[in-house]
């Protein structure tokens, strides 16, 4: 038994059959050889035959603002899955410095969370390499971000991170240690 046409085969068949049609009925005005369409409504055959002749087998097509159209693909017909968040991996040293770094000068500088605490390395820094891809990984799982002067910041995501894996964070970090810390460590743990 033989198969069965597809929808898309009976959708060019009609289109190509009525641009047949619009092409008949303009020469049929115009005559063969057709001459120059003395009105619109003879121009207007042509076009359409033109259109329907053309609507199979483009993916757009505009005439003025007269007709857009546009094919969706078949590959845009399948359903794409949701994007998912980054997933959180295992954290290297260095991560882990810089988000001890900006959760204690947060905590103790800036505990009402309206401003952002933010630092960098100096290019001259002889960790800096390892500084820069450890923060771009952090940016990359959304936990921290960076101003257009090169500093690193923690974000709602990072901020939330670290209050709930802060026990975990080894000492290490830049800069002297913040006395209000531990004072102000309740009440930034209350806000998140």
């Amino acid at each position: 038994m033989g198969k069965k046409p597809s929808k898309k085969f009976w959708l060019v068949l009609v289109c190509w059959v009525l641009s047949a049609f619009f092409l008949f009925t303009f020469l049929w005005n115009s005559g063969l050889p057709p001459k120059t369409p003395v009105v619109i409504y003879d121009l207007s055959y042509l076009i359409a035959s033109f259109v329907f002749f053309l609507l199979p087998i483009t993916s757009r097509l505009k005439l003025g603002n007269l007709i857009d159209w546009k094919k969706e693909l078949e590959q845009g017909k399948t359903p794409m899955p949701e994007p998912q968040e980054p997933t959180m991996t295992p954290k290297t040293a260095m991560q882990y410095k810089i988000l001890n770094t900006l959760w204690v000068k947060q905590v103790g500088k800036f505990s009402d969370l309206h401003v952002i605490f933010t630092f960098r390395l100096n290019q001259t820094a002889p960790e800096f390499l390892e500084f820069r891809e450890a923060g771009n990984r952090l940016m990359g799982e959304g936990l921290i971000s960076e101003t257009d002067t090169g500093q690193f910041g923690l974000t709602w995501k990072g901020l939330r991170y670290c209050a709930e894996h802060y026990k975990e964070f080894p000492a290490d970090m830049w800069f002297d240690y913040e006395r209000s810390y531990q004072d102000n460590l309740s009440e930034v743990l209350q806000k998140l």
